[in-house]
C-alpha cells in the first residue's frame, strides 16, 4: 500500500528498435527479462554499427533494464549517457529524474522533471512525478497543482487522481479526496484507491461505506493495513469478534505494535482480559511508548472483581 503511485518509467521506443535492427538492438529493446536486455544492449552499444540515435536508444534500453533490476547506480550512469547523446529529448531528462527519485536523490530528480516539463509542457508523467516529490516533502498544495496539470493533459489518468486524492487527504479535505479517489477507481486504480477512500468514509463517520471499501481492498490485495483498518471499524461498531478476526489476519501478515494494541482493546472490550493484557504486553515490547496507554487498564477488571467478591460476602455477614 502506497501513499502515492510508483514513478512512471518510459521504455525505449519502437523507432529506436528500427534504427538498431542491423545489430542486436531489437533484442536489446524487447528482451523478455532485464538480464537478457542488458546483454543485448551492451552488445549493440559495443558493436560500432549504430547511428547516434541507435546508440542513445541502446543506452536507454539498458538503463531501463538496470532500473528493473533495482540497480539504480548503473541505470543512472546509462541515463546520463542518453542525456549526453540526446540533450534535446525531454523524455531523457524525465527518465533520469525517475531513476534519481528511486535512488533517493530527490533533490537532483526535481531539476530533471522541471527540465523535461520546460522542453515538453505536455509531458503528464513529469508533472505527476514532480507532484509525488512535492507530496513526500509535505508540499501538498503544490502537489495538488502539479497533479491538476497532469490531469489537464491526460484527464483519464487514474494514477493522477489517486495521487491528488491522497494529497487532499493530508490536508483533511476528505470530500475532495473522496471525489478524486472515486475517479481513480473509475479509471482502473485498484486496492490502494479503495483503501484510502475507506479512510475518507471513516473521517466522515460513514462506517458502512468504509467497510465496503476495505472489503474490496482485501478482495483485490489482502495486505495487513486493510485487515487492520477493517478491524478498527468493526471495533468502533462494537463487533469485537469480527475485529479480533481481522486483527489476527493483519498480525499474521505483518506483526505490528499498533495492531497488537488494537487487538488488545478488542479483547478488553470483549471482557477477555488475559488475552488483552498479553496483546498489550506484546505491543509494549515492540514499542515501549505504548506502555503508558494501557498500564492503568487492570484497575477496571480488578475493581469489578473486588465488587463481585464484596457483593457475595454481604449475605454471609447478614446471616451471622
Amino acid at each position: 500500500m502506497n501513499y502515492a503511485k510508483g514513478i512512471l518509467f518510459v521504455l525505449a521506443g519502437a523507432a529506436a528498435c528500427r534504427a538498431s535492427a542491423g545489430t542486436d538492438g531489437l533484442a536489446c529493446l524487447w528482451a523478455r527479462n532485464p538480464d537478457a536486455a542488458i546483454r543485448h544492449c551492451t552488445a549493440a552499444i559495443e558493436s560500432g554499427k549504430l547511428p547516434p540515435a541507435g546508440v542513445a536508444a541502446a543506452f536507454r534500453g539498458r538503463c531501463t533494464a538496470y532500473f528493473n533490476k533495482h540497480d539504480y547506480q548503473r541505470a543512472l550512469a546509462d541515463c546520463d549517457r542518453v542525456v549526453q547523446l540526446n540533450p534535446k529529448a525531454a523524455i531523457a531528462f524525465y527518465n533520469r529524474g525517475a531513476v534519481r527519485l528511486y535512488a533517493g536523490e530527490i533533490d537532483r530528480a526535481v531539476p530533471d522533471f522541471e527540465q523535461a516539463i520546460r522542453m515538453d509542457p505536455n509531458l503528464a508523467w513529469a508533472y505527476s512525478n514532480l507532484a509525488s516529490v512535492r507530496a513526500r516533502r509535505g508540499q501538498y498544495d503544490a502537489a495538488i497543482e502539479d497533479y491538476g496539470q497532469a490531469l489537464s493533459i491526460c484527464p483519464y489518468g487514474g494514477a493522477y487522481y489517486y495521487g491528488r486524492g491522497w494529497a487532499y487527504m493530508q490536508k483533511r479535505d476528505y470530500d475532495s479526496a473522496a471525489r478524486d479517489l472515486d475517479q481513480a477507481i473509475r479509471f482502473g486504480e485498484g486496492a490502494d484507491a479503495y483503501y484510502w477512500r475507506g479512510w475518507c468514509h471513516i473521517y466522515k463517520s460513514d462506517y458502512g461505506g468504509a467497510l465496503a471499501d476495505f472489503d474490496q481492498t482485501i478482495r483485490l490485495n489482502p495486505y495487513a493495513a486493510a485487515y487492520s483498518s477493517r478491524g478498527s471499524v468493526h471495533s468502533w461498531r462494537h463487533e469485537y469478534d469480527r475485529a479480533i478476526h481481522d486483527y489476527d489476519q493483519a498480525l499474521r501478515l505483518s506483526p505490528d505494535a499498533e495492531t497488537y494494541y488494537s487487538r488488545g482493546w478488542a479483547h478488553y472490550q470483549n471482557a477477555s482480559y488475559l488475552s488483552a493484557f498479553r496483546d498489550f504486553a506484546q505491543a509494549s515490547v515492540r514499542k515501549p511508548t505504548i506502555l503508558g496507554r494501557w498500564i492503568w487498564t487492570p484497575l477496571v477488571p480488578a475493581a469489578w472483581l473486588l465488587y463481585v467478591l464484596l457483593w457475595r460476602r454481604k449475605p454471609k455477614e447478614a446471616a451471622v
